[in-house]
């Protein structure tokens, strides 16, 4: 995975209902989602960034940027405009007026191990001249937390917010933004972590060795 001069940031502002407990905290190989993600993030991109919602950054949540701090890793949060929760939207509105890249990749805390691959395909379809931003689409379905956007499509952002608008899926409907088709292979690649059963699955495949 290669950003070269991009950003990258880190959704991480969800509520976690269903799930229950914060999922950035999450432990997958006694490495909570946030570290493990941001590691392999800061590896690779000029800056790392965790949009963290509304509110200020949990207890726990800042230890583990503390301890990504502490590791060299210079990780920085941003917070949501808005004081109302907005959803991942709110937070892409907030990144997008942070980032000091014109682009950055976009991925949901839960996505575990981004594809190289898929990243740097994302990457490359937004350099095109005028575009806005790239986003897969695997089985129908478009996946707007595993993206990169432009710094340009802030207005257009803040325009869907103010009309009620909290769907990342929307981004995908912009003139502009790209529209990338993925091979139905690599679905698991967007399989987020809803429940605590989706979590135990994914963590015992990790931590096994088979992914």
């Amino acid at each position: 995975m290669s950003g070269g001069t991009l950003d990258a940031v880190i959704l991480a502002g969800g509520r976690s209902s269903r799930m229950g407990r914060e999922k950035a905290l999450l432990e997958i190989g006694r490495e909570t989602l946030i570290e493990r993600l941001a590691r392999r993030l800061g590896a690779s991109f000029d800056r790392v960034l965790v949009s963290t919602g509304s509110a200020p950054p949990s207890a726990g949540l800042a230890e583990a940027l503390g301890r990504l701090r502490d590791g060299g890793l210079a990780v920085e949060t941003v917070a949501d405009r808005r004081a109302d929760f907005s959803g991942p939207l709110a937070g892409v509105e907030a990144a997008l007026g942070a980032i000091e890249s014109r682009r950055a990749f976009f991925v949901a805390v839960d996505l575990v191990d981004p594809d190289e691959g898929l990243v740097a395909e994302l990457i490359e379809a937004s350099a095109a001249a005028g575009c806005l931003g790239a986003v897969p689409r695997c089985r129908g379905i478009t996946q707007g937390a595993f993206a990169v956007y432009s710094s340009d499509l802030l207005p257009r952002v803040s325009s869907l917010l103010d009309g009620g608008e909290a769907r990342l899926q929307s981004l995908a409907g912009i003139e502009g933004v790209s529209v990338v088709e993925v091979e139905e292979a690599a679905g698991d690649v967007f399989s987020g972590l809803n429940t605590p059963a989706e979590y135990e699955a994914i963590r015992s495949r990790v931590e096994d060795g088979a992914g």
